[in-house]
């Protein structure tokens, strides 16, 4: 029988499933509808609609969400947590959603404040801790590849700090909203020119640079390539330093096939061993031990 719904619904993607008593994934759904493109008034009408056939047979069943939904702009804004926060703390800190019929939660937020500089996530927070979960570790440096890709240190099951980079949506900008669209025939990602910008990355000159060195050699790299080529240049940097600040020789990569992928082999050209979890995975382990918390308090 169903028990409950996990719903990690973000800027630009909602996913959903059904988990049963036995903590299985039933059913599953997911759609490019994140919640950008919603008006606050929009957002219960569209999530019934979407888990409509699982309530049929009971409409009992409570829905934990994370990710930007519970942003200023999402449904229902819920406070951040500081570092350091852990599991357990985003359990007792769940937010219900007022004035409805079913038993909705939002996982709030964490926050760093350190060196006078503040980071935010929201829903990657779930995921760092169902990845531990499933590679049953303590401590560990995490990469969250994305939009706005996120390094997070963990020790003793708790985040202690933090580092967003906007990453995947400069690249976005940069290969459709610039001079650099161009020069870009193929967004297919090509291994060899990936790897020629991840080795571009760790020579002298800066990023900004070796940006332009997309449009400038863009008929030596192959303009089928150009994307590839970009790609690596700005992975390769993200990676190079981050890798520095965290000290990492080893990390967790958490995200979706295609970046855990590049993520991986930019990792290798910095001599940094890597294992990977799938970012499905690891937010239906957390959220599954949210219900399970949650379900002892509240019985």
């Amino acid at each position: 029988m169903p028990s409950f719904i996990i719903v990690d619904w973000g800027t630009t993607n909602f996913r959903a499933s059904l988990i049963d008593e036995n903590n299985q994934t039933v059913d599953s759904l997911s759609s490019n509808d994140g919640m950008m493109r919603f008006e606050k008034n929009e957002f219960h009408s569209f999530l019934l609609k979407q888990i409509e056939p699982w309530l049929i047979k009971n409409k009992t069943l409570k829905v934990f969400m994370s990710g930007m939904v519970g942003s200023l702009n999402g449904w229902l804004e819920t406070k951040y947590l500081h570092c350091d926060t852990n599991l357990d703390e985003l359990s007792q800190n769940l937010v219900q959603i007022p004035n409805i019929e079913e038993e909705i939660y939002i996982v709030p937020g964490v926050k760093t404040l350190k060196n006078g500089l503040v980071d935010l996530m929201r829903g990657e927070e779930i995921q760092i801790f169902g990845a531990l979960q499933h590679l049953k570790v303590n401590d560990a440096v995490l990469i969250l590849p994305g939009t706005h890709s996120k390094w997070a240190q963990v020790q003793n099951e708790n985040i202690i700090d933090f580092k967003t980079n906007m990453t995947g949506e400069v690249f976005n900008t940069l290969s459709t909203n610039t001079i650099l669209a161009k020069s870009i025939e193929s967004k297919e990602i090509n291994q060899n020119a990936f790897n020629q910008g991840l080795e571009l990355s760790g020579k002298k000159g800066g990023l900004l640079n070796q940006v332009f060195q997309a449009r400038a050699q863009a008929k030596n790299i192959g303009e089928d390539k150009v994307y590839s080529f970009l790609s690596g240049i700005l992975i390769g940097h993200e990676v190079k330093e981050m890798s520095k600040l965290f000290e990492a020789n080893k990390v967790i990569i958490v995200g979706n096939s295609t970046l855990n992928s590049l993520y991986e082999e930019a990792l290798k050209i910095y001599g940094i061993d890597s294992e990977i979890v799938d970012a499905k995975i690891a937010t239906n382990n957390a959220m599954i031990y949210i219900y399970k918390q949650q379900k002892v308090t509240n019985g």
